[in-house]
């Protein structure tokens, strides 16, 4: 940690046990649960969190990760905010919706800048993420979502406290989704100031 930079929980203002250890209840019927009711702080006009949220569902259930989420990137301000998430039950692992953090304490920053876009061995192949090591990720995914001309908007994340290999046509699939995500959101005309130049 930095010298004189608030531990990670404060920088987030969340505790641990809201997002390990925080999930509903194990043995409802539901396999998959969100936190939070629309995703207005897109600011795009449109509730598309009904499209991309049975996206994020059948993602984790394809892929066996505990959660699944899509994030915006706000270039400008250094930001990443969770947008939607979906987290399958029961679970130790639980993204919250509508969180912001600092972009350096993202963990997909270390994917964007070049790392691999999937890992089953998180504290070896990102050592120096405080976040990965805060939430006790294991696996990890992320892909960017790109609209526009190629523009990063944010990324499709999924993590698991557990190790889960993912095989190519499982990655062929998270491409897949983070197209039709960034498709969806080129299609709303929001293109602007959080793009990444």
């Amino acid at each position: 940690m930095e010298r004189g930079r608030p531990a990670l929980s404060s920088r987030l203002g969340l505790r641990s046990r809201s997002l390990i250890g925080g999930g509903p209840a194990a043995g409802r019927s539901c396999p998959v649960h969100r936190q939070g009711s629309t995703l207005g702080l897109i600011n795009l006009g449109l509730r598309i969190d009904a499209k991309i949220l049975p996206i994020l569902e059948e993602l984790a259930e394809l892929t066996g990760l505990e959660s699944v989420y899509v994030t915006r990137i706000n270039w400008s301000d250094h930001q990443q905010e969770i947008l939607a998430a979906a987290n399958q039950e029961p679970t130790r692992l639980f993204i919250p919706e509508e969180v912001k953090l600092d972009y350096s304490d993202a963990v997909c920053r270390y994917v964007i800048e070049g790392g691999p876009p999937h890992t089953a061995d998180v504290p070896v192949v990102f050592p120096y993420s405080d976040m990965a090591r805060f939430l006790g990720f294991q696996s990890f995914v992320s892909v960017p979502i790109e609209i526009g001309d190629g523009n990063v908007y944010g990324t499709l994340c999924g993590a698991s406290i557990r190790r889960v290999e993912l095989s190519e046509p499982q990655m062929v699939e998270v491409h897949r989704r983070a197209r039709q995500i960034g498709g969806m959101l080129s299609q709303t005309g929001d293109l602007s100031p959080r793009s990444k130049r």
